[in-house]
């Protein structure tokens, strides 16, 4: 039999390689240290806010969760994006995968793609199913339990949750092709998200970013919009979920576009 020599197929079954050894990292200790890290971080942070006086109120153990999940993942995807996709270039991995039948795009998908499903496993998915599971047995520091919000919204809010990551691990991807300097480019993304979590001023076109989201400038006893949508309330920020997954769509097709571009 000869090797197929369709450039497609090549390129199709190169991505899906590149992807599976991406995807397989997560599936080795990677993924055991972060799942434990996550779990023990997040455990105790909501036994902090829901078990001692230092947050007195244990209904907030669920807005406690959408809080630290609508900030940590979305920081450790800036850091692991800046580190694979700039420490790739310039420690040659990338041009050594690159030697093989892998597109540029394909790559850059697989890394990005296995970033973002890791991540939002490992550091989302889990560490809030356990919460889901355990809050509402915690014995609280004052006389309010938390309780469990349905599981459809739970599970939606969550989907959510991952957009977000990908929302900050698609930015990071293309300041990383642009810039080429992991800390420069962690930087910038950061910093992208403290303006969109904590504004200084909330124009009328924030409300088409993720900053709809996630902002934490609230009024007191205000809920976030994804605590308040868990708990029974009606989801107003679908602008902010489109605008969002067109953002990434657009840093897809620039990311790629440097990218094919790139001198390796």
């Amino acid at each position: 039999m000869t090797a197929d020599t369709h450039p497609a197929r090549v390129a199709l079954a190169g991505t899906r390689g590149a992807w599976r050894g991406e995807v397989g990292r997560w599936l080795g200790w990677r993924g055991l240290i972060h799942l434990a890290l996550w779990l023990a971080v997040i455990g105790w942070i909501l036994s902090v806010t829901v078990t001692t006086k230092h947050m007195p109120f244990g209904g907030l153990g669920f807005e406690s969760l959408m809080n630290m999940l609508a900030v940590f993942p979305p920081l450790a995807g800036i850091v692991l994006t800046a580190a694979a996709v700039c420490g790739g270039y310039h420690d040659g991995t990338t041009a050594w995968v690159l030697s093989k039948p892998v597109p540029r795009p394909g790559y850059l998908l697989s890394v990005v793609s296995g970033i973002w499903l890791g991540l939002s496993v490992t550091a989302i998915v889990v560490p809030a199913a356990v919460a889901y599971v355990w809050l509402p047995r915690v014995e609280p520091y004052r006389f309010v339990t938390p309780e469990a919000p349905p599981l459809g919204r739970f599970v939606l809010a969550l989907a959510i949750l991952s957009m977000v990551l990908l929302f900050f691990v698609s930015l990071t991807a293309f300041l990383s092709v642009v810039i080429r300097r992991r800390s420069v480019a962690a930087l910038l993304a950061a910093l992208a998200l403290l303006m969109l979590r904590v504004p200084v001023a909330y124009p009328g076109w924030y409300d088409a970013l993720p900053a709809r989201l996630i902002r934490t400038d609230l009024e007191p006893g205000e809920w976030s919009v994804l605590t308040a949508f868990i708990h029974g309330d009606s989801f107003d920020a679908l602008t902010a979920v489109w605008g969002a997954l067109g953002l990434i769509a657009v840093f897809a097709l620039f990311t790629s576009w440097v990218f094919r571009r790139l001198e390796l």
